[in-house]
């Protein structure tokens, strides 16, 4: 973590107590909103909100503890609604697209997820050690072009 030479380890695993109950809120999230929101709209606004939390980290001071807690919040947040994301998604391709399209295309994203997940610690530290508000601008643009492309699911 960024911050555990300033601020010290029991912050960390305070933080890392706080996420691991954040997946708890996003089941009960998913499930209540799915049905009062609609699927389409849930996954538009999920994609749009985890987009927009990377994209506050662009523009993000860390010199401070005030803006340690906002970091926390803005993670939070990030976490939450991309776990909603997922579970939405989850939810909404089996309804809406034959069997056999979307066992395909799960497999395909199983295949590509093994690879991916070779060469993402090598690249993914060459960008952070460039520059940490690059890899949160890489990540921000990815879920709102989700966004963008969930509209198109009408």
């Amino acid at each position: 973590m960024m911050f555990v030479d300033k601020y010290g380890e029991s912050e960390i695993y305070i933080f890392m107590m706080v996420l691991s109950l954040i997946p708890i809120a996003s089941i009960y999230t998913a499930s209540y909103f799915v049905d009062t929101l609609g699927r389409w709209f849930l996954l538009m606004m999920s994609s749009l909100i985890t987009g927009l939390s990377l994209m506050t980290f662009i523009a993000f001071p860390a010199n401070s503890r005030i803006s340690i807690i906002v970091f926390y919040v803005i993670f939070g947040a990030y976490s939450l609604f991309m776990k909603v994301l997922w579970s939405v998604t989850y939810l909404y391709t089996p309804e809406v697209y034959p069997t056999p399209v979307w066992s395909t295309a799960l497999a395909m994203m199983n295949v590509f997820d093994k690879f991916a997940s070779i060469g993402q610690p090598m690249v993914m530290s060459i960008i952070v050690y460039t520059s940490f508000r690059l890899s949160m601008a890489i990540f921000g643009a990815t879920y709102l072009l989700t966004f963008i492309f969930s509209m198109l699911l009408t």
